[in-house]
């Protein structure tokens, strides 16, 4: 399920991406291989190419890893506004890879965000009284096993992508 209103946005384009990878081959192949064999047949810069999936994935996986520590940064994280975190997130990660409506799109859904009750409690299902432990640890184990994943995608896209951006 998205953090944004509306249950839409980065599941969506999370969800887009697997099938693309999917339809690439991906599954039950190194990722390495494939986009080094998208890059050799020059697929790589297509929009369904398994290369443009994978460097999409990761740019929200590093949106996600961003927002979370910009949570992460307050002593009492429900007194956290979670609008202001997604858009430290957003300029941090996506703004530079979207075009200036896509930046307008995004910065007004990050506008409307959830508060961190609505949010944390009423979406991700944790109590009030366990936003500043039992969430705050939850989501500190997600961003460590976040940065090993991010760095290696980071390698395999720089090694196999040609030209295209990084995360």
């Amino acid at each position: 399920e998205s953090i944004e209103p509306g249950h839409e946005g980065l599941g969506s384009m999370v969800d887009v991406n697997v099938r693309k990878l999917d339809k690439r081959g991906v599954r039950g192949r190194q990722l390495d291989a494939v986009l080094a064999g998208e890059r050799r047949n020059g697929l790589d810069s297509k929009d369904d190419s398994a290369t443009v999936a994978a460097l999409w994935n990761g740019r929200v996986l590093r949106f996600i890893a961003v927002f979370i520590d910009e949570i992460l940064k307050s002593p009492d994280v429900s007194a956290v506004s979670p609008s202001a975190a997604a858009r430290a997130a957003y300029e941090a990660t996506l703004e530079r890879h979207h075009t200036r409506l896509m930046r307008a799109a995004a910065r007004t859904l990050l506008a409307n965000m959830p508060d961190a009750a609505a949010l944390f409690e009423t979406k991700l299902g944790y109590d009030a009284a366990d936003f500043n432990t039992t969430l705050r640890a939850d989501f500190a184990d997600l961003t460590h096993a976040l940065t090993p994943l991010l760095y290696k995608l980071d390698h395999l896209l720089a090694a196999n992508s040609g030209g295209l951006n990084s995360l």
